[in-house]
């Protein structure tokens, strides 16, 4: 009997001596599934844990990797795997992914970097509350996100990042408007063959193979509301300009056109005080000038009056010849 008490006491002080927490030394390695360990804890072989491993214990399930005084915290993984191999180094996420870049009073910076390079995501890539950034460093950058410059948004495409070569989108209004313009600084846009959608429809087509941009709306030069399909508030310079006109006045030679008398028209120069047919210069100030009807109606006149010139030829030489025969009897008289 004696000997079954010292049995269930030697059981109960193991138990007990078991359920103690165990301490390590300060010093030297500790080794899971290894007989040399080559870091203070290495492990060969799965490791699972549950609950919070280095965390406040706040939320379940975290594993948090603090920095050592004031340098930054990595999490690094390593293998001699060629990268172009199906198992290279990966890490597959399912959730969220949290990064934060300090805080600016009370408010969490929230930004994650992800680097494919050596030195400050020069070629990777990166994200915050504001922007997302692709290579933000040099040698080029794409920027996503809200940029202001000179209290503007921009969506900015950097080239170079010397402040030479740069374009910019900027998208401006107000809950949902969608207005925006594009607005190159220096050497414009190249556009390919197809469409650029211009407000809610594309208006604009290229097409490359005959070099040609086609327009559907008005063009507006110096001017924010056109009313034709191509209007300009300025001065033009061109080599040639052809104006299409199937109304030209040919018609005023044939037998049937009634040619104004120059009574007439003097009658409707002294009451209107401008030639029959041409607008006044009050409607030349309100309405414009259309180069063609106005280029055919100076070529009306001009040819009614290359007719009244060939009547009044005809009269002169009438009155010439009367004066000849009228000569020449008072010669006859005369003798």
């Amino acid at each position: 009997m004696r000997r079954i008490y010292v049995l269930i006491h030697l059981v109960l002080c193991g138990i007990f001596a078991n359920a103690q927490t165990n301490t390590l030394p300060t010093t030297g390695n500790v080794g899971v599934g290894t007989l040399s360990p080559g870091s203070p804890l290495t492990v060969i072989g799965d490791a699972h844990a549950t609950g919070s491993v280095g965390g406040n214990g706040m939320y379940n399930n975290v594993l948090k990797i603090p920095p050592l005084g004031d340098s930054p915290g990595y999490f690094y993984m390593n293998t001699s795997i060629p990268a172009n191999d199906s198992a290279s180094p990966q890490i597959h996420i399912t959730g969220y992914m949290y990064g934060n870049a300090g805080n600016t009073g009370n408010v969490i910076n929230r930004a994650m970097r992800i680097t494919l390079g050596w030195y400050y995501y020069q070629g990777g890539f990166y994200w915050s509350q504001w922007q997302s950034d692709l290579g933000y460093r040099k040698p080029s950058r794409v920027r996503l996100g809200t940029y202001v410059k000179n209290g503007a948004s921009y969506i900015r495409i950097e080239i170079a990042n010397d402040g030479s070569y740069w374009s910019n989108y900027s998208v401006s209004g107000t809950d949902g408007t969608g207005a925006g313009h594009a607005q190159p600084n220096y050497s414009g846009w190249t556009f390919n063959e197809g469409e650029m959608p211009t407000g809610t429809t594309s208006m604009i087509t290229t097409v490359s193979s005959h070099n040609d941009v086609l327009v559907d709306g008005k063009i507006g030069i110096g001017i924010n509301t056109p009313t034709e399909k191509l209007e300009v508030n300025g001065k033009i310079r061109a080599r040639e300009i052809k104006v299409e006109n199937t109304n030209w006045p040919d018609y005023v030679f044939a037998p049937s056109y009634k040619l104004p008398t120059l009574q007439e028209t003097e009658k409707h120069i002294k009451e209107k005080g401008h030639l029959p047919g041409i607008p006044s210069a009050s409607e030349v100030k309100a309405n414009g000038v259309e180069l063609g009807s106005m280029n055919a109606k100076l070529l009306q006149k001009i040819e009614e009056l290359t007719l009244h010139l060939i009547e009044m030829k005809k009269e002169n030489q009438e009155v010439k010849d009367r004066l000849q025969k009228l000569e020449g009897s008072s010669a006859r008289k005369i003798k």
